[in-house]
């Protein structure tokens, strides 16, 4: 997303964080040949909601232990700005603005003719052409102190944040990367996540849509419990059928964008979207793909047959997938 601090000049912290977890992934480079340890932590019901923390004590204190447990005091920290609060905007705005003067141009025009749902915000933008003689642009935008106190509390810790990013960037990005793709073919990236559902369209290497979902369900109708690994991991404690519901919502959700997709946003042509790619820390990921493609009634991809290996070769599980893409920032 292109908020910075300051270069990094050593090892990288790469940090996820949503409601219900943190995950961490350490790299050396920008290239999966340098991907470290990956960790988590699971965070107490309550502590963030959609993206905003509602305790920062606590979350220092327990960020704290985390830095203290993984021993990354003084590490330069890379983080994904939490879906929730992310605002994505398609705006026009006129064609003799030049590229040199587009983020003044947005500055001086955000509260009269750009409208935001919060004030202060922090923002970045795509150019995605020319139509009927008016630039359009893709506005990505989050509200400044939300990100800045996750960044301070970073500080607070002994951390260095040096760059947030968003995690429809990051899976592109990742996704690029193994696919060595040079065709312009239109992705739809499926982030499925515990409680959201994130929907990116891009084309010609360029994100033109972003769509985010979220399901009716609390953190807390899943347990913790232990797998057969011995690692902690999520359960759902209700009625399957009525996650299964939810899930299903998505999926029409999910179908309901594709044909959007085609009939709107690329109605000159016939041809839908070539390639899904289905990503995210769903327990139930695997069986959310086979639904999809019933639902779709076309060919799911997922990029879990890359098999990214950790130094200590084992392979990087797929919930830090995102992270990995985080790592890539720069490298592409």
């Amino acid at each position: 997303m292109g908020f910075k601090w300051k270069m990094a000049t050593k090892k990288t912290i790469n940090i996820f964080i949503s409601d219900h977890v943190i995950r961490l992934l350490e790299s050396k480079q920008s290239d999966l040949n340098s991907i470290g340890r990956s960790k988590e932590k699971y965070l107490p019901y309550g502590l963030i909601e959609e993206g905003k923390i509602q305790d920062q004590e606590q979350y220092k204190q327990l960020l704290l232990e985390c830095v203290k447990e993984w021993q990354i005091k003084g590490e330069n920290v890379q983080f994904l700005v939490p879906d929730p609060v992310i605002v994505v905007r398609k705006i026009e705005i006129p064609d003799n603005i030049l590229e040199s003067e587009i983020q003044g141009y947005l500055y001086l025009e955000l509260g009269s003719t750009i409208h935001l749902p919060f004030d202060n915000p922090i923002f970045n933008y795509e150019v995605l052409g020319v139509q009927e003689g008016k630039k359009e642009i893709l506005l990505f935008a989050a509200p400044e102190p939300v990100v800045q106190e996750y960044a301070k509390v970073f500080e607070d810790v002994g951390l260095k944040p040096i760059v947030a990013d968003i995690s429809p960037l990051a899976l592109y990005r990742l996704y690029y990367k193994l696919s060595a793709s040079d065709t312009d073919e239109a992705v739809l990236s499926i982030q499925f996540n515990l409680q959201t559902v994130t929907a990116s369209i891009f084309k010609k290497h360029k994100l033109i849509f972003v769509r985010q979902l979220k399901m009716n369900i609390s953190i807390d109708q899943w347990s913790m419990v232990q797998n057969e690994q011995g690692q902690q991991a999520l359960s759902w404690k209700e009625e399957e059928q009525y996650l299964h519901f939810e899930i299903q919502e998505m999926l029409e959700e999910v179908e309901r964008i594709i044909n959007f997709y085609q009939y709107s946003l690329n109605k000159d042509s016939e041809e839908g979207i070539p390639k899904i790619l289905l990503t995210g820390d769903h327990p139930y990921l695997e069986e959310i793909k086979m639904n999809l493609e019933k639902t779709v009634e076309d060919t799911v991809h997922t990029l879990h047959h890359h098999s990214i290996l950790q130094e200590d070769k084992q392979v990087l599980d797929g919930s830090y997938y995102v992270l990995a893409g985080l790592a890539l920032k720069g490298g592409i």
